[in-house]
């Protein structure tokens, strides 16, 4: 069984516009990916839209422009609608203690950029890529998931132009990264995908910005819908801080040296 895993990350090209990266992923295999794409593709047919593309809509830009029809109300009902499919298709609780209903899992990892680079000067072996960090720890979330679901390999997608998806490209092309961790072995990094033609993307979408946005006060009632999803087994928010950054697990930064991985551009 294949793992399919859609990575989308809500920050700015340019570093010095944000405070943080967040990196989302929605990982599930082929046929509950296929049942939830069927149920997005009808809420967007509904609403006279090709795709979800959260910050445009909020802004009220691109095909969510008033002089299209959209307003403020309408967007946020079409957001919730979402959030419900979002909701149908997530790994659930099962009534039976310790087991759970098999659906999508979203993870997403935020890093402040000031708790970066304090951690990174305490620490000269964290990665000089904010974003290398982010792509390692979310890889390490999606295949403790291929775990226990059971899966045989796992295909990544990433939305054009993110720059995380050089760093996984980067892990499961090297040998020596597959002779320490042979999970690598079965990763394969597709090529990048428009996210306003791939559902799962856009899902992925509404997770990084969601979780970007957490600081709002007055949040609308689809960001509360989806933050309210259960933590376990839905989803998983980390939010990796100065203390966490600066005391990594013991070996993993050695390994991680060992590799000789390149130094890509902290830019995308």
């Amino acid at each position: 069984m294949i793992l399919k895993s859609y990575f989308d990350g809500s920050n700015h090209a340019d570093l010095s516009q944000c405070d943080r990266v967040v990196l989302a992923t929605v990982c599930g295999n082929c046929e509950q990916w296929d049942r939830f794409i069927a149920d997005w593709n009808e809420v967007l047919a509904r609403y006279n839209v090709s795709f979800l593309h959260v910050t445009e809509a909020v802004t009220l830009n691109g095909p969510f422009s008033m002089n299209k029809g959209w307003n403020h109300r309408f967007v946020d009902d079409f957001i919730l609608d979402c959030v419900r499919i979002a909701k149908r298709h997530a790994a659930m609780p099962s009534l039976v203690e310790g087991e759970i209903r098999a659906g999508l899992r979203a993870v997403t990892m935020s890093i402040y950029l000031e708790d970066y680079k304090k951690a990174r000067e305490a620490n000269p072996l964290l990665p000089n890529s904010v974003y290398e960090l982010c792509t390692s720890e979310v890889l390490g979330f999606v295949f403790r998931w291929g775990r226990k679901v059971g899966v045989e390999s796992h295909h990544l997608y990433f939305d054009q132009g993110e720059a995380y998806r050089g760093h996984a490209l980067d892990r499961a092309s090297s040998d020596r990264v597959k002779t320490t961790s042979p999970i690598f072995n079965n990763v394969v990094v597709h090529d990048e995908v428009n996210m306003r033609n791939t559902p799962a993307l856009q899902l992925a979408d509404l997770f990084a910005w969601c979780i970007s946005h957490n600081d709002e006060p007055n949040k609308r009632l689809w960001h509360r819908a989806l933050n309210d999803l259960p933590v376990h087994p839905s989803w998983e928010s980390v939010y990796m801080d100065e203390k966490y950054l600066a005391n990594p697990t013991p070996g993993a930064l050695e390994r991680t040296a060992e590799w000789r991985l390149p130094r890509r551009a902290l830019k995308p």
